[in-house]
């Protein structure tokens, strides 16, 4: 397929990368792609190039001179320089409106006029790098001073300390076109809402911008009143009611969106009134009477929000460029709410009256209370409700990612049923896999008795409690008179680890 700048911009969704570039004042942008995307990277700057220059103060000087040519202060090229330079265009080309040499990808972009070098965007396209595609490379960008990291493509989700900016920009997949008519089915020929069990919607990063969709599919429609289109299970209603509230510490909270104006000057206000809050939404609470206990009810359905940004003003995302809540990045949430596989859970609320959803945040002592009667158990009420004992079900929205799957079913496959989505039988029970997944890691744990030798690989120097791990790792297996030494290599490469010859195994920390 023919690529051109309207698909690859779509595709990498560079009009929302160039807004956060131009709304925070990055200089220096490192790029990182996934091997598979490495082809589209001169698209990319090309495209970014374009979408910069035409943004207001970034047009470029061939313009604003009338086209004719002529040399700006800015020190830019004239026709007659540019003919001049064509036999050298081999050995460097130009890719934007600066140079982009053989060696590497460097797209000075000029912001606007009369600025020296120091305005200029520089974009580094990251391929090759030191860690694995689901992880931010921060070693790799600080290698070339970036202040912001892109990270496109599969994403792990990993607790890490992020050393600069970053964002996650997550590849959309291409849905069959029955594919919500095959998951409401399901469900109705499954009679999955007369359980009364809640729902634990789990998907990858590629599945999470239909996951209100996913949402609208699990709810009971004539308990709930939707508005919505049987066929294509979208709302039928004004823009208001596609805004998504948050719940957060008991606070209605007004989802935020990247294209909202004057987004920095509000976020710095928030700050300045919100020091001791660890949720930095003060700005957006809702306070009035449009959110009322008995209008919010309870749909049974747990939904998985992934990170979108990482130290964006010392703030972490979470949910959707245009429906996203954050935390202070100092304040340690991960121990005060439920994830799954990195992903925040929140359970979800209709409102009934005005016709919206409002995610509440699962807190950690809400979900690990144990059942005495599993019958007693209230799904209706979301205070009482206790996920134990296979009181709900896990359903997994995973396109190929073996091993998210794989993740999920060790770690959750004693408490929940756990349901996979295929396109050709819809959701296999992946509960039987978990004897084989076991039966392999009793293997190795039997062979890991035979072994006096051990070599602790840390595989992301940016992992948070990396040193908690190594410690407590190097103290069990010294404990059981077992040799063992660190090792950070990052990526995985099996001809560095060969120089180990003393190493019998491996254990790696990513």
């Amino acid at each position: 397929m023919k690529l051109n700048a309207e698909t690859i911009s779509k595709k990498y969704e560079l009009e929302l990368l160039s807004h956060i570039i131009l709304n925070y004042g990055f200089k220096n942008v490192a790029i990182q792609l996934a091997d598979h995307m490495l082809n589209d990277s001169l698209f990319i700057s090309n495209a970014i190039k374009g979408i910069l220059l035409s943004s207001p103060g970034g047009k470029d000087e061939k313009d604003e001179n009338g086209g004719k040519g002529e040399k700006d202060e800015n020190g830019g090229r004239d026709e007659k320089n540019e003919k001049n330079e064509k036999g050298d265009e081999r050995a460097e080309h130009s890719c934007c409106s600066g140079s982009c040499s053989k060696n590497k990808t460097i797209c000075d972009i000029p912001m606007r006029k009369g600025t020296d070098n120091s305005d200029k965007i520089n974009l580094y396209i990251l391929g090759d790098t030191t860690l694995n595609e689901c992880c931010e490379d921060y070693v790799c960008a600080d290698h070339v001073n970036a202040d912001f990291l892109v990270h496109y493509g599969i994403s792990c989700q990993s607790f890490i300390t992020p050393y600069i900016p970053s964002i996650n920009i997550f590849n959309k997949i291409n849905i069959e076109d029955n594919f919500f008519k095959n998951i409401n089915e399901f469900i109705n020929n499954k009679q999955i809402l007369e359980e009364n069990k809640i729902s634990i919607i789990l998907t990858d990063v590629s599945y999470i911008n239909y996951m209100e969709q996913l949402v609208i599919c699990f709810c009971d429609k004539n308990k709930m009143n939707f508005l919505c289109d049987e066929n294509k299970m979208n709302f039928v209603c004004d823009e208001k009611k596609h805004k998504i509230f948050y719940e957060i510490d008991n606070k209605i909270i007004s989802s935020k969106n990247i294209y909202d104006q004057n987004k920095l000057a509000s976020e710095k206000e928030e700050r300045n009134n919100s020091i001791n809050n660890t949720c930095t939404n003060n700005g957006n609470i809702i306070d009035d009477n449009t959110f009322i206990s008995s209008d919010l009810q309870f749909t049974n359905i747990i939904i998985g929000i992934p990170k979108i940004a990482n130290n964006m003003n010392g703030q972490v995302y979470y949910g959707y460029w245009d429906a996203y809540v954050e935390f202070k990045i100092d304040d340690n949430i991960f121990d005060k709410y439920k994830f799954m596989c990195g992903r925040l859970l929140f359970k979800v609320f209709y409102n009934t009256k005005e016709k919206y959803f409002v995610y509440k945040i699962v807190k950690k002592d809400h979900i690990e209370c144990k059942l005495e009667n599993e019958e007693e158990c209230k799904l209706e009420n979301e205070e009482e409700c206790k996920l134990e004992n296979k009181c709900g079900n896990i359903y997994l929205f995973t396109g190929n990612e073996k091993n998210f799957t794989n993740r999920v079913i060790l770690e959750y496959g004693n408490y929940y049923d756990i349901y996979s989505y295929n396109d050709i039988t819809i959701f296999n029970n992946e509960n039987n896999k978990i004897n084989n997944l076991l039966l392999k890691r009793y293997n190795l744990i039997e062979i890991c008795k035979k072994v006096n030798t051990f070599g602790i690989i840390i595989g992301n120097v940016n992992l948070c409690k990396n040193k908690e791990l190594r410690l407590l790792i190097n103290y069990i297996l010294r404990k059981n008179g077992k040799k063992c030494f660190t090792i950070v290599t990052n990526k995985l490469n099996s001809a560095k680890l060969e120089n180990f010859y003393d190493i019998e195994m491996y254990i790696l920390l990513t």
